[in-house]
């Protein structure tokens, strides 16, 4: 098993620990592998120890809101009550190939219901995940598609630790809440102003300092004639 632990497990007693050890499951998938669903119960908890996991919004057309990702070491609780339920709508899925510690329902709540100091941490956390998240759908609602766009290219750079990105137009899409269709739109107002070139699965980023000036909204990109 990873050496990496999950969050809140300091404040557990030793038979607690032993009780999620022996209840803990691994998994490796996959990109792409939708994780939760409004058709899926899903987990109780996970813990990401490798890659990264991505939540968002699913509407009723199929259009999808990001929230938040969860990186290495990094936990999502759903086994407390709403708002982590999927009947609000929300999905997880893999950015890349990832491999997580996965808790059932009835565990986590065995543990809430047991353990005080996990109960605190699990409503400090849904309190500091919740305000992700609304930051999150923020953008959405006040930033313009090139400034989304335009941090969505600068947060795979960062994550990817390169400029040159292997990502479909669809994924970066669903990244940056909007359809691939304004988002194409968008890439090829980019692409005309010299700030990233696209080719097939691929976008490489040229100008990451005035692309960085309009997801910071200091600046607007410009179509030229």
């Amino acid at each position: 098993m990873t050496g990496i632990s999950w969050p809140f497990w300091a404040l557990l007693s030793p038979e607690q620990q032993r009780f999620l050890t022996a209840r803990v499951l691994e998994r490796v998938y996959p990109a792409g592998v939708l994780l939760l669903d409004e058709q899926s119960d899903g987990p109780g908890a996970l813990l990401v120890t490798a890659g990264r996991l991505r939540l968002f919004l699913l509407g009723s057309e199929g259009h999808e809101v990001t929230l938040l990702y969860l990186e290495q070491g990094e936990c999502l609780m759903m086994g407390t009550e709403a708002p982590f339920a999927a009947p609000l709508g929300l999905a997880l899925d893999t950015e890349c190939e990832s491999e997580v510690l996965m808790l059932s329902k009835d565990t986590v709540r065995y543990l809430l219901s047991h353990s005080r100091e996990l109960a605190l941490w699990a409503y400090r956390w849904v309190s500091e995940t919740g305000s992700r998240m609304l930051r999150s759908l923020q953008s959405v609602l006040y930033a313009g598609i090139e400034q989304r766009v335009a941090q969505s290219l600068m947060e795979q750079c960062a994550w990817r630790k390169s400029r040159a990105l292997a990502i479909t137009q669809e994924r970066l899409a669903h990244q940056a809440s909007s359809s691939r269709e304004v988002v194409t739109r968008t890439l090829k107002a980019f692409s005309r102003q010299g700030l990233i070139a696209t080719r097939r699965g691929h976008i490489d980023v040229l100008d990451a300092e005035r692309l960085q000036a309009i997801a910071d909204g200091a600046g607007r990109g410009r179509e030229t004639p």
